[in-house]
């Protein structure tokens, strides 16, 4: 769980970097790797259905299901956790293949998901989103930004 620290950041700000360590399987990024050796990770940015939980690689619904991930969640949402969507993203360096090319996740905002109405004010939310960036390398073309 968050720090109540962490939590007055989130509510006051919209985002928190929690400082914990998240106990997940050590395949997971091994799981995906050879999920993908064998279909291809596509050349533009997208998701593959096969990723979304429940699937059939045991790692990545174990990760769905992580106790520390819902236990946030609960806390953020003062009531009790309900997952309505996991999915698995593979990112790859790739030349860009034009100017419609989504291979750099270029900034956009998640408004709006998973509701068919305007979401409360947020004093009071409804949903939160935790986002985990799993990686084998330490070099990358570019840092992941937070814009709250």
């Amino acid at each position: 769980m968050i720090t109540p620290t962490e939590e007055l950041h989130w509510r006051t700000k919209g985002y928190v970097i929690p400082d914990f360590k998240l106990e997940i399987e050590s395949t997971i990024i091994e799981d995906v790797k050879r999920y993908y050796s064998k279909t291809g990770i596509p050349e533009d940015f997208g998701d593959d259905d096969k990723l979304a939980f429940p699937c059939n690689i045991h790692s990545i619904n174990e990760l769905a299901v992580n106790k520390m991930l819902l236990a946030t969640a609960s806390q953020l949402l003062n009531a009790p956790a309900r997952l309505i969507q996991m999915q698995v993203w593979a990112k790859k360096g790739c030349k860009p293949s034009g100017p419609q090319s989504n291979q750099n996740q270029r900034m956009h905002m998640d408004y709006g998901n998973n509701t068919l109405v305007h979401p409360p004010p947020f004093v009071n939310p409804s949903a939160c989103a935790l986002i985990l960036y799993l990686s084998d390398t330490d070099l990358t073309g570019g840092g992941t930004a937070v814009v709250p």
